[in-house]
């Protein structure tokens, strides 16, 4: 189970475990905002994937929520997701983090949409 709450800004945020995967030694607990627009695994802020030593291994276009269209580069992280470590593409992006759809699949989200509301991601029952 992975447990967040409602923030003030009516955003659903979880905090979540991510190492990389070539030194699991280099771990890092992060506050993720779920966003079911985000198609993707995860973003994380350049300060986190320096901290974690990510190699970036690629770059790809993508289509924002207005519509412009910017290369972002990834890499490859490892998250502590459902009692187990998955390997998610991980964009580079100066926001806050973001939780996707692809790193979501599979799950049940609830969430009490009020202030302060809590929030939980379960497995989907199988």
């Amino acid at each position: 189970m992975i447990s967040g709450f409602v923030s003030e800004q009516g955003e659903i945020v979880v905090e979540i475990r991510i190492s990389n995967p070539q030194d699991s030694a280099l771990t890092a607990r992060v506050e993720a905002i779920v966003d079911t627009g985000f198609t993707e695994d995860i973003t994380l802020p350049p300060s986190v994937i320096e901290a974690l030593g990510l190699t970036m291994v690629g770059e790809t276009l993508v289509r924002l929520a207005d519509g412009v269209e910017r290369v972002f580069p990834y890499c490859l992280a490892s998250i502590y997701w459902h009692g187990q470590e998955r390997i998610a593409v991980a964009y580079n992006a100066p926001d806050s983090p973001l939780i996707g759809m692809s790193l979501l699949w599979g799950s049940r989200l609830i969430a009490d949409i009020a202030d302060s509301g809590d929030a939980v991601i379960l497995p989907l029952e199988r």
